[in-house]
């Protein structure tokens, strides 16, 4: 991208900002690099910057880090280049870069207050530089004898030269603007801030670097200025719901009694699972039997399916769902409501200390770590700062994981010296015969399937199916729950034959299942599948899919040979297992098809769908196909007003309002931006801090005749709800 030459100044200075802020949050990141930072100062320092004072940051050690930025129009032209000649040029009275910085350097490196002196540019080395430099250090032995003398001439000898040129950094070929802008805000939102949080910190920067003493009284940056730019806050731990069906018993003992024994006594662990296999349902069970033996247990499950919209991977949630969560188990230790989630380790270690004097053992379960690189294209920074955390208390806490077998790239670096795979990790047990009879006995008791005969029979028989099931399921989970859903919904009664003549399940792999089923499914069935999957809400029911299909009969037919996939909730049609999902979008077809399938989504929100639906995502639809403007017209506080009134969900109507800041932020509105922020901060401090009793509001919202799909929601979800919800639900 070319730049006008009459911008040259200003793109400059906003590269230095972008390199200001790069630092900012790398120290954010790393709370404990710096004391503070100052940008432009040239007295921020017990000696006055001559040269090197673009950033100037104390580190905890109390010695300077000097930062001095550098941009070129053009890093691609030769004559812009990192060179000698550039370094070394001056006016006949003036002084050359290098002379500067030497002046800055020699002052801090002769009193020990130097960690380290940098350039910073965008700039390429020419071929002599290039051959000189070794680890971002310029080697003066391989130096041409020309620019030797005049090196050692300006820097006042040979030994003053080569210690300055042993020290400083040449840190170059760095990214241009939109680059490192694009780089920078990936690595803030929407992890630890909003779009309108990152316009923000721009804005601050830029006023720190062109007001004298900003931020007030001295110029110096601290840390509670970022988190004051930052700040964005949930309000309630994120539910950790995940059902454990009735008859539910893990599947080996053994393995079971061995789980508990660990969390007897403090250390990390891994429990891994393939998908399907009933991991995350065994560690809810595990934490219902621990907390029932009055064992405080924290946890959190990076994925769960249900209507929430709060980011579950974001560190900043995660911290606080914690610190509320140790505030319910602890109320004496957390005594306000401003939770920080810096303070994580220090509230974890005063609860290790309360749980110790209580001769309990604290036991912090942290599942679905393989979603988090899945979700986030590879990106698991937000699971490393959290396991960074906690496995320094690994001697005090016991800490279990919970994943899909997953590579060590996709896990933070310091599980595989914490949790070794070969002592440390234990592999979730399929389904022995205990376990598949005590699930069988449930189903039968529940009149969830019938079998045939007097209750001796029926005894008989069940051992029948019993074997059956475990021999071609091989005790995988899930498949054997597809297949008793497949068989009850084709059988009035059944028999061990009937299951017998089931596929078994290949290799006990879920996803070498869906490929047998794909192979077998009509082109229709595979449609009907694409179809599903290609939206984030619930279809409301199978007329309101039907709509998109011209063949009503046939839709039927399909739609028969995949219902065992599909639980049919109050609230619309829904994957019994989050896998089929993933497996679906991941194939070629689904790509090559997406957007011909939101189409034909949008074309039934516009014309059929439901009040509700028609609310929740005919803007958000329109957006993704590249039309923000029906979002950015539609959302104001007429709109906010009437959602809340009519009962609609508060986790989906801040889904709207982010994007709604999203799509503000990227079409470069800002004061839309600024605008949908302060409705959503209306929307989300109105129920604690403006209502006497939200409760009774929700009541009276839920009633009205609008709010069907809202109250049939929130049943569905009723485990997700926080407690005015729920009181508002009960006094229905």
């Amino acid at each position: 991208m070319a730049i006008k030459p009459t911008q040259l100044t200003r793109v400059g200075y906003s590269y230095q900002d972008l390199w200001c802020i790069k630092l900012l949050i790398d120290w954010f990141h790393q709370p404990e690099l710096y004391q503070w930072m100052t940008i432009e100062n040239s007295e921020s320092g017990p000696h006055k910057f001559q040269g090197l004072d673009d950033v100037v940051a104390l580190n905890s050690y109390g010695k300077y880090e000097l930062y001095q930025v550098k941009f070129t129009i053009d890093s691609k032209r030769k004559d812009l280049g990192l060179s000698l000649d550039w370094l070394l040029e001056k006016k006949d009275k003036g002084t050359s870069l290098i002379q500067k910085w030497n002046t800055d350097f020699k002052k801090y490196n002769q009193d020990s207050l130097l960690a380290k002196a940098v350039l910073i540019t965008n700039r390429v080395p020419d071929d002599i530089i290039n051959y000189a430099l070794n680890n971002e250090i310029i080697d003066l032995k391989k130096i041409p004898d020309e620019y030797l003398e005049q090196i050692y001439e300006q820097l006042d000898g040979q030994d003053e030269a080569e210690n300055f040129f042993s020290h400083f950094k040449f840190q170059h070929s760095q990214p241009t603007n939109n680059n490192l802008e694009i780089s920078l805000r990936n690595s803030l939102v929407p992890d630890h801030t909003t779009d309108e949080g990152w316009y923000r910190f721009l804005k601050a920067v830029e006023r720190w670097a062109t007001i004298k003493n900003q931020p007030a009284p001295d110029g110096r940056i601290k840390l509670s200025h970022l988190k004051d730019l930052f700040s964005v806050a949930i309000s309630q731990s994120l539910s950790q719901f995940f059902e454990v069906p009735e008859g539910y018993l893990p599947p080996s003992n053994d393995f079971h009694q061995m789980i508990l024994a660990k969390t007897r006594q403090p250390g990390a662990w891994v429990v891994f699972g393939r998908p399907g296999m009933g991991k995350s349902t065994y560690l809810s069970y595990l934490t219902n039997v621990l907390v029932e033996k009055d064992v405080p247990v924290l946890r959190h499950h990076y994925s769960i399916l249900s209507q929430e919209e709060v980011d579950r991977v974001s560190y900043t949630n995660v911290a606080r769902s914690l610190l509320l969560q140790i505030k319910d188990v602890f109320p004496e230790l957390i005594d306000n409501s401003d939770l920080n989630p810096n303070d994580l380790a220090i509230l974890l270690n005063r609860a290790c200390n309360k749980a110790e004097a209580n001769n309990k053992q604290l036991v912090l379960i942290i599942d679905g770590l393989d979603h988090v690189g899945r979700e986030r294209s590879g990106d698991i920074s937000q699971l490393n700062h959290l396991v960074n955390i906690i496995n320094k208390l690994k001697d005090r806490i016991c800490i279990i994981y919970g994943t899909q077998p997953i590579s060590n790239t996709n896990l933070p670096s310091i599980m595989e010296v914490d949790t070794p795979r070969n002592t440390h990790w234990f592999e979730l047990p399929s389904m022995d015969m205990y376990a598949i009879r005590s699930w069988l006995d449930t189903l039968v008791t529940n009149n969830q399937i019938k079998i045939v005969g007097d209750d001796q029979h029926r005894n008989s028989e069940l051992s029948a199916i019993t074997t059956a099931f475990h021999k071609v399921s091989s005790g995988y989970p899930l498949y054997l729950i597809y297949s008793i859903r497949k068989l009850a919904t084709n059988k009035n009664y059944i028999i061990a034959l009937d299951v017998e003549s089931l596929p078994p399940c290949p290799d006990g792999d879920i996803l070498k299942y869906y490929d047998v089923l794909w192979s077998n499914l009509t082109a229709q069935a595979r449609e009907v599948l694409f179809q599903i999957s290609c939206v984030e809400f619930s279809w409301p029911d199978i007329d309101s899919l039907s709509t998109c299909f011209e063949n009503t009969l046939s839709f039927a037919n399909a739609f028969d040979e995949i219902r065992h996939l599909f639980d049919i909730r109050l609230s619309g049609i829904t994957p019994f297992h989050s896998s089929i999902i993933v497996y679906l979008k991941s194939k070629n077809e689904f790509k090559q098809q997406s957007k011909t399938l939101i189409k034909r989504a949008k074309n039934w929100l516009d014309n059929d769908a439901p009040e509700y639906w028609r609310w929740g995502w005919q803007w958000i639809i329109e957006s993704y196909l590249g039309n923000p403007l029906p979002l950015l017209e539609g959302v104001n506080r007429n709109w906010l007003i009437d959602s809340i009134c009519k009962g609609y969900p508060n986790s989906h109507i801040e889904r709207i309002l982010y994007l709604a800041e999203k799509a503000a932020f990227e079409s470069r509105k800002f004061p839309d931006l600024v605008k949908f922020r302060l409705i959503k901060m209306r929307h989300l401090d109105g129920p604690e801090f403006q209502a006497q009793d939200f409760s009774e509001f929700l009541r009276i919202a839920v009633e009205n005749p609008t709010a069907d799909y809202a109250m049939l929601g929130r049943i569905d979800n009723l485990h997700t709800l926080n407690r005015p919800g729920i009181v508002g639900d009960l006094k229905l």
